[in-house]
């Protein structure tokens, strides 16, 4: 049965029951953007030649976990045909050679099958795309979620351990040492372990998280790197407090502009770019 999200929440700006983390990530980042975004609904960014890329792979990955089979020539005809629907670009303004992406993605998704067996040996598959939908605490409001990838496999001492993983596609030297520190980014990794523990009745001594990066660019056999997020109860705390104080700011509708994440925003310098 399909949630009326208008209807059931009325009382919170956005009009739905829930929040995800890029909701979450978004206000934390600039409340004004996310109201533009999730309340106003004024559209954000548009069709861009990464996300086209990274939900092609994502997509061939997941089928991998799950079947342990790669359609490799199905994701290099999905991408020529999503360059041919969106036109991308390059830097310079000239069409951008899907031929070039093709080759990033056949060297990533050849990589990805030994790689998983080198990093998480002998694992066995739990769950992709596995969905979360947690109450918050001291709110009426849920946290929604869906984790990329779920597994087990034994530790170094033979333990059983359980990894939630999430698959991000990088430049080809991966992510910049600045990114992997980024509270931000580490948060949501905190908040599938801290939720899905709760939902599954996991030990949180026995889960590990950890970030997949796909870097297109790379040469083959270089283009997976594990980036392993250490989530412990402090790390933990501070991310569900992240949560509970944007339900309540949103609630009460204050919207503050920060000034600091204007370079990259897609309402900078437009109509929409009018807070004090």
């Amino acid at each position: 049965m399909q949630i009326d999200e208008v209807s059931s929440q009325p009382g919170f700006p956005t009009g739905k029951p829930h929040v995800s983390f890029s909701e979450v990530k978004a206000w934390a980042e600039c409340s004004w953007r996310h109201m533009k975004i999730h309340i106003e609904k004024v559209p954000g960014d548009p069709p861009s030649v990464h996300t086209d890329f990274g939900q092609i792979i994502h997509s061939q990955c997941e089928r991998y976990v799950k079947t342990r089979t790669m359609d490799v020539d199905a994701a290099c005809d999905q991408i020529r045909a999503a360059w041919k629907l969106n036109c991308h670009k390059n830097s310079s303004g000239e069409p951008d050679d899907p031929e070039v992406w093709v080759q990033y993605a056949v060297n990533i998704l050849s990589d990805v099958p030994a790689f998983m067996d080198a990093e998480f040996p002998n694992w066995s598959y739990m769950g992709a795309e596995l969905e979360l939908y947690e109450p918050i605490t001291d709110s009426h409001m849920k946290f929604k979620g869906f984790i990329d990838l779920v597994i087990t496999c034994k530790g170094k001492r033979g333990e059983d351990l359980i990894w939630i993983l999430d698959w991000k596609t990088a430049g080809p030297g991966g992510w910049h040492p600045d990114k992997k520190k980024d509270t931000l980014v580490q948060m949501q990794l905190a908040l599938y372990k801290s939720f899905l523990s709760e939902k599954l009745g996991l030990k949180k001594k026995d889960v590990r998280c950890a970030f997949l990066l796909l870097k297109r660019g790379a040469k083959r056999g270089k283009t997976c790197e594990n980036f392993v997020v250490s989530v412990g109860p402090l790390t933990e705390e501070r991310a569900r407090k992240v949560v509970t104080n944007m339900v309540r700011t949103v609630s009460r509708r204050l919207f503050i502009k920060n000034r600091l994440s204007c370079k990259f925003c897609p309402f900078h310098d437009t109509d929409h770019c009018t807070a004090v």
